[in-house]
């Protein structure tokens, strides 16, 4: 893996001049346009990464660094991953009441504003708290929040210090909405018994925790359930010239600086052709690292989860 600052050095000469004709002149600037839409193009080699979890509590909430499961094990067997509107098809299981068996897999539900589950008896207070650094003029902090009251927003733009606490003349039922800007470093939302209920990162942005319910899991169990699941990574802003790149092939931004320089100056043929490269020599370096690995299709003749027939050839 690379840094911005290495990054810098190799591929400056490719930057646009600072002439007005584009906004990415310099290195973050750049990366930060190119990264997202590399990120999209597929799940390549640097974006996997293994992530395990305890999630006796029938869900989970993937950190920000992470944009989705790519494949699982549930108590160290394989486990599928099923689509948002898996229970919603007219040919689909329904409502999954728990628990189920392990071939209903586990089941997508979009992103959620908090990483954990508001308890029943509400959050007592919320403190924001940074990892590392101090806040400074321009940051700020918005929570929408709900409580027996109704629906509240708190707005917070520390000049310093390293915390920022949220405290309601009665207890938070649920957040909708976590708004910042400016953040210097990555923020811990904790309530007053230090439980995580969301992880920010620096910068600018609306927090947002992929989530997954796993519906094997019984209501209320004592039972030890670990997820060691396959993640694809998720793009995060930089912000600092120590900033790690992951996607750090360099024929790859290359072709993608120049890409968005011949979108900027109106030339989109050109543009895709860049683009086009990208995903190309992405692809190569994907069948290269896999080696000698082979994947193959796994059909189902008898149905999801039927014991497959032996084979006599």
């Amino acid at each position: 893996m690379k840094t911005v600052a290495q990054i810098n050095t190799l591929l400056a000469s490719y930057l646009p001049r600072a002439d007005g004709s584009s906004p990415a002149t310099t290195t973050i600037l750049m990366l930060n346009q190119v990264l997202p839409r590399l990120y999209d193009l597929g799940v390549w080699k640097d974006l996997r990464a293994e992530w395990e979890a305890d999630v006796s509590a029938g869900y989970f909430c993937l950190p920000p660094d992470y944009e989705s499961v790519v494949s699982a094990r549930l108590n160290d067997y394989p486990i599928d991953v099923q689509t948002q509107h898996y229970e919603y098809q007219s040919r689909g299981p329904g409502f999954l009441e728990r628990p189920v068996a392990a071939i209903f897999g586990l089941v997508d539900q979009g992103y959620v504003s908090l990483m954990s589950d508001v308890p029943a008896e509400g959050i007592e207070s919320l403190t924001f708290t940074l990892s590392s650094g101090t806040f400074a003029s321009g940051d700020n902090i918005t929570v929408r929040y709900a409580t027996t009251s109704g629906v509240t927003t708190f707005t917070s733009s520390p000049t310093s210090g390293t915390s920022v606490t949220l405290t309601p003349a009665s207890n938070i039922t649920s957040v909708l909405e976590i708004q910042y800007t400016s953040i210097p470093s990555r923020m811990v939302v904790t309530d007053p018994d230090a439980y995580i209920y969301a992880i920010i990162t620096p910068g600018d942005g609306v927090a947002q925790y992929r989530r997954y319910n796993v519906p094997q899991v019984n209501t209320n169990t004592a039972d030890e359930w670990i997820l060691t699941a396959l993640c694809k990574r998720k793009f995060v802003p930089l912000t600092a010239n120590t900033d790690i790149v992951y996607l750090d092939n360099l024929t790859v931004l290359k072709h993608a600086f120049l890409a968005v320089v011949a979108e900027d100056g109106g030339d989109l043929n050109q543009a895709e052709i860049h683009w086009r490269k990208c995903k190309d020599q992405l692809n190569a370096e994907l069948a290269e690292a896999r080696g000698g690995a082979k994947g193959y299709p796994q059909i189902e003749i008898w149905g999801k989860g039927a014991p497959a027939l032996p084979s006599y050839y």
